[in-house]
């Protein structure tokens, strides 16, 4: 699973693409899930910077893999209150996003 991670983050790194390297982060967090929540790689800053992606990056594209890669932090986070905590943070940004589009 670490291996896979490596591949991930070594691929990130060497994209050309916001898309791909958004999508490679989805992957990522999908895949290790929790460990990368404990770990502190969501900081505050990632989160806002994702969210302002899905919400108002001009390629539809990216904000479309922006939105897979906060489904995915959502989802790797491990109870309840703390999924919501998460949700908290993304709706206020996100549903003014989807106003605008």
């Amino acid at each position: 699973m670490y291996l896979l991670a490596l591949l991930l983050l070594v691929l990130v790194h060497a994209s050309q693409s916001l898309e791909t390297a958004v999508l490679t982060r989805k992957v990522l967090v999908a895949t290790i899930g929790r460990p990368v929540i404990d770990a502190g790689h969501i900081t505050a800053e990632f989160l806002s910077r994702t969210c302002t992606g899905a919400q108002s990056h001009i390629n539809r594209y990216v904000r479309e893999a922006s939105f897979g890669l906060i489904t995915a932090i959502i989802e790797a986070c491990g109870d309840e209150h703390e999924r919501s905590a998460m949700v908290e943070q993304c709706v206020p940004v996100l549903a003014t996003g989807l106003q605008v589009t």
